[in-house]
C-alpha cells in the first residue's frame, strides 16, 4: 500500500501537505480507494485471470495496478461506461469483501 500511495498510483508526495489533520483525512481516504482498487483487480483476475509472469517468477503487475488500470480504463475512454463502472462499484457494497483489506 505504501509504494501504491506514493509512487505506482496515488502520488500522494505530490500534493505537498504540511498540515497533519488534511494528511491524516487524505491518507484516509487513499486508504479506502487503495482497497477498492484491489478488490477491482481481484475480480478482474477472476474474470480475465491472473497477469502474466515475468521470467524470474514474479507477476507483471500487482492486483493493485491490475485494478488501477482497469478504473483508468473505464474513467478516461471517450465513451461513456456506466455499465463498466458500476460494476467496479459492487465491490464497495460487500462490507466483509472491503473491510479485510483495510
Amino acid at each position: 500500500m505504501f509504494a501504491a500511495l506514493k509512487s505506482r498510483g496515488y502520488r500522494l508526495e505530490q500534493t505537498h501537505l504540511t498540515e497533519p489533520d488534511r494528511i491524516q483525512r487524505l491518507i484516509g481516504l487513499l486508504s479506502v480507494a487503495f482497497a477498492w482498487t484491489h478488490i477491482v483487480g481481484e475480480r478482474r483476475a477472476e474474470r480475465e485471470g491472473l497477469p502474466p509472469k515475468k521470467a524470474h517468477g514474479r507477476r507483471e503487475r500487482s492486483l493493485f495496478r491490475y485494478g488501477m488500470d482497469r478504473l483508468q480504463s473505464i474513467l478516461t475512454t471517450p465513451e461513456r461506461q456506466p455499465q463498466a463502472f458500476f460494476a467496479c462499484l459492487t465491490g464497495l457494497r460487500s462490507p466483509t469483501a472491503f473491510l479485510s483489506r483495510t
